[in-house]
C-alpha cells in the first residue's frame, strides 16, 4: 500500500505560507504459521518534507522506517 499527499496553506501572509509533501509505503509479508498462529513481517517507510517561506532552503526532510514482526495475534 502506498500513499502520497501535497498540501499548501491559504495564508495571505507570505511569512506564514507552508506547503508539505508526504509519502508513505507499507509492505507486509506472510511468513507462515506456528503454534501461536499466523506470522508476518511488516515494513513501513514514511517521508515528510515541509516548505516554509521564512525558513532556510536546506531544512531537513523527515524519513522514518518501522519494521514489525507479528508472531502471535490476540
Amino acid at each position: 500500500t502506498s500513499r502520497a499527499s501535497y498540501s499548501r496553506s491559504l495564508s495571505e501572509d507570505p511569512l506564514k505560507a507552508l506547503s508539505a509533501l508526504e509519502a508513505t509505503t507499507d509492505v507486509s509479508w506472510k511468513i507462515g504459521k506456528s503454534f501461536l498462529g499466523d506470522q508476518s513481517l511488516s515494513f513501513q517507510l514514511k517521508y515528510k518534507n515541509e516548505f516554509r517561506a521564512n525558513s532556510t532552503p536546506d531544512a531537513p526532510a523527515h524519513l522514518t522506517a518501522t519494521v514489525q514482526l507479528n508472531v502471535a495475534r490476540f
